[in-house]
C-alpha cells in the first residue's frame, strides 16, 4: 500500500502543536538560564537607565507644563562653563559650572555652590531648572552627566554613579574659594541616591547641606522590581546586592549622617512612592531633618507647579541648614527669586 497524504486540516493541527511546545520551551529555558545567572550591573541598568530621552520627552512624560529649554545654559540667557574630568574608572564626564548670577550679572560674593545630581532619564540639561534656582539665588551651581549619559564616556551604569558624583564634587573642591569650599547637593529621583552615597560615604566637611527630592529606599524598589521581574529572573535581588554594592551600603550607614538633610516628597508620585522616602527619612541620623509633602502632585512636579514653596524651602535651608526651612521665604523675603515655569 501507498503512503497516505496528510490533509491540510491535520498539517494545520500538527504545526499549531509544534510552536505551542516550541514556546513552552524556550519559555522553561529562558526561566532556567534566569534562575542560574547572576545578573551584572550593566544589564541591571538598563532595566532602569534612560539616558537617550530628550529633555522635551521627558517634561511631557512627566507632565510638567512648560520648562526651560535649550541644549546649553547660553540658550537660557546664563554664563557658564564647559569642562571634562575623568572618574575613577578613567572615563570622561561632561559638566557644567553656573556661576551665582541674576538678570545676566554676575554675583561678586556666591553663598555657595549647589551640586545637582539628576535622575535616571536625559542628559544633564535637564537638571538645568535646579540649577536656576541656585544661580538666581547666590549660588554657583554644577550640573553634569553620568557616565552613558549625553557627552560623557563610558556605558549607562548605577554602579559608577556614586564615583561620578564624587569626581565631580572633588573638582568643585579643588578650587579655594569660599564659595566652592560650601557645597550643597541636590539628588533628584535616582540621584538622591549618590547625594545621600556622598554625605555618608564620602562625607567631606564641605558639604553644608543635602536636599532630596524623590528619595526612595533601595530596598524598596528591590522588592517592587522583584514582583515584576522574578519570575524570568529569581537572582534579580542577589544579583543587585552584589552589582550595587554602595547603594545598599549607603541605606545600612544612613544612622549615620550628620549632615543637615531636607526630603522634598510628591504625595502622588508612583514612581518613588511617599513610603520610600519616608523610610530613609527614618533611617537618617541627621540631628537637622525635615520631611516636606507637596499634595496632590506627582514625581518631580512640584518645583514646576509649587514653584513658590519649593524654591522657599531650597534657599531657605541652604542659607542656613540648620534651622527649619521656611515654605513662605518667598513671599517675606524680596532677595528670593522664585522662576515662574
Amino acid at each position: 500500500m501507498g503512503r497516505t497524504r496528510p490533509s491540510k486540516r491535520s498539517t494545520l493541527i500538527a504545526a499549531v502543536c509544534c510552536g505551542m511546545c516550541s514556546i513552552a520551551l524556550n519559555l522553561t529555558l529562558l526561566t532556567g538560564i534566569g534562575c542560574a545567572i547572576v545578573l551584572p550591573s550593566d544589564v541591571l541598568s538598563s532595566l532602569v537607565l534612560d539616558p537617550d530621552v530628550s529633555c522635551e520627552a521627558l517634561a511631557t512624560r512627566l507632565d510638567l507644563g512648560p520648562v526651560p529649554s535649550g541644549d546649553t545654559p547660553a540658550d537660557l540667557g546664563l554664563q557658564f562653563q564647559p569642562f571634562t574630568i575623568s572618574s575613577a574608572n578613567g572615563q570622561p564626564l561632561s559638566a557644567w559650572f553656573l556661576p551665582a548670577q541674576a538678570d545676566g550679572m554676575l554675583d561678586p560674593a556666591p553663598l555657595g555652590t549647589v551640586l545637582v545630581m539628576h535622575g535616571t532619564d536625559g542628559p544633564l540639561a535637564c537638571a538645568t531648572p535646579w540649577a536656576i534656582v541656585a544661580v538666581n539665588n547666590r549660588m554657583n551651581a554644577v550640573v553634569f552627566d553620568y557616565q552613558g549619559f549625553g557627552d560623557s564616556g563610558g556605558s549607562p551604569d548605577i554602579a559608577t554613579l556614586l564615583d561620578d558624583s564624587e569626581a565631580i564634587l572633588d573638582w568643585i573642591l579643588s578650587d579655594p574659594a569660599p564659595a566652592r569650599q560650601s557645597v550643597h547637593l541636590v539628588g533628584v529621583s535616582l540621584g538622591t541616591s549618590p547625594a545621600l552615597g556622598l554625605a555618608v560615604l564620602r562625607s567631606k566637611p564641605q558639604i553644608r547641606s543635602v536636599a532630596l527630592d524623590g528619595a526612595f529606599d533601595p530596598d524598596g524598589e528591590l522588592q517592587r522590581r522583584t514582583g515584576f521581574f522574578g519570575p524570568i529572573f529569581p537572582l534579580l535581588d542577589p544579583s543587585a546586592r552584589l552589582a550595587f554594592p554602595w547603594l545598599f551600603e549607603m541605606r545600612d550607614r544612613l544612622a549615620e549622617a550628620t549632615v543637615p538633610m531636607m526630603f522634598l516628597v510628591a504625595e502622588q508620585d508612583r514612581t518613588t512612592p511617599l513610603p520610600g522616602a519616608q523610610t530613609m527619612f527614618d533611617l537618617s541620623g541627621s540631628a537637622a531633618k525635615s520631611f516636606w509633602v507637596f499634595d496632590g502632585l506627582m514625581h518631580v512636579q512640584p518645583l514646576f507647579l509649587a514653584e513658590d514653596r519649593y524654591v522657599s524651602l531650597l534657599v531657605s535651608f541652604w542659607r542656613n541648614p540648620t534651622a527649619q526651612p521656611d515654605p513662605t521665604a518667598a513671599a517675606n523675603d524680596p532677595t528670593i527669586r522664585v522662576p515662574q515655569y
